[in-house]
């Protein structure tokens, strides 16, 4: 990976791309989808998760292409816990060996922040959307005088693009041949779905009490056919495997980093 300098001393990485995934509560199935594509083209990928379950333990099986990190619930009625400390707690229960970490909801305050990083050992946080920007890189901040963690922001993401007035489901090298860091963010359960809308997403949430307990045969009736969220993926990595790409880990990304600005 090359960071080069900017004019004003920023750092940026070039032509980089990396995959990472919210996991949100995806059954196992789906997760094993998701991670059945990557393997088969040895792509790396960072994992943010929401829960533990035998999945994790495969994907754990992979370390040379998966990383693990976090993805705190710490909003109301989370099932994380009530309050930061018992939220982290569980979640580093689940996942003990985590260096990064994107809340759920993109939730962020000075206080999460400072937690994370200085009773936690967070290192990388990536909560950070500039949807599409050039010239993305990572940046350090301060949390006291004696912490600090790695800001990492990401590029584009599946569930924001159905947002946009005009989603467009393709990866089109030429719509994102632009300088600096592009970490696209994926959920397992649109890539199941092949989700494009979330009239496909909510039509299936509705029939099942938790998305945990969603089966592969219940979610086959509201699989969108045309262009969506797995076609996405599937011409990313396809195009990253043309290019003899690998993608890159959050983890690894942070390093690089961090060897330019010590």
């Amino acid at each position: 990976m090359t960071f080069n300098s900017g004019n004003q001393g920023s750092c940026s990485s070039l032509n980089e791309f990396a995959i990472t995934f919210d996991i949100d509560w995806a059954p196992d199935w789906s997760v094993l989808q998701s991670a059945a594509i990557l393997i088969k083209k040895k792509i790396k990928a960072t994992w943010f998760v929401t829960h533990d379950s035998p999945a994790l333990h495969y994907l754990r099986e992979h370390n040379d292409l998966f990383e693990l990190g976090l993805h705190p619930n710490f909003q109301k009625d989370s099932t994380h816990g009530k309050r930061p400390r018992e939220v982290m707690d569980n979640m580093m229960t689940i996942v003990p060996e985590a260096k990064s970490v994107r809340t759920h909801g993109l939730v962020q305050s000075s206080s999460l922040l400072k937690m994370m990083a200085e009773e936690y050992g967070i290192e990388y946080e990536v909560s950070i959307l500039l949807r599409e920007t050039p010239n993305i890189s990572p940046h350090r901040l301060y949390t006291s005088k004696n912490g600090s963690l790695v800001r990492i922001p990401f590029f584009w993401e599946d569930d924001y693009e159905m947002m946009s007035p005009v989603p467009f489901f393709s990866f089109i090298p030429s719509n994102y041949k632009m300088p600096g860091l592009k970490i696209f963010n994926y959920h397992p359960i649109h890539i199941s779905l092949n989700t494009s809308s979330f009239d496909f997403y909510q039509a299936c949430k509705a029939k099942t009490p938790q998305m945990t307990d969603l089966t592969m045969e219940h979610a086959g009736s509201y699989i969108n056919h045309d262009h969506g969220t797995l076609t996405m993926l599937q011409e990313m990595t396809d195009s990253l495997m043309h290019n003899r790409q690998t993608g890159t880990k959050i983890y690894e990304i942070g390093k690089a980093f961090e060897q330019h600005h010590r």
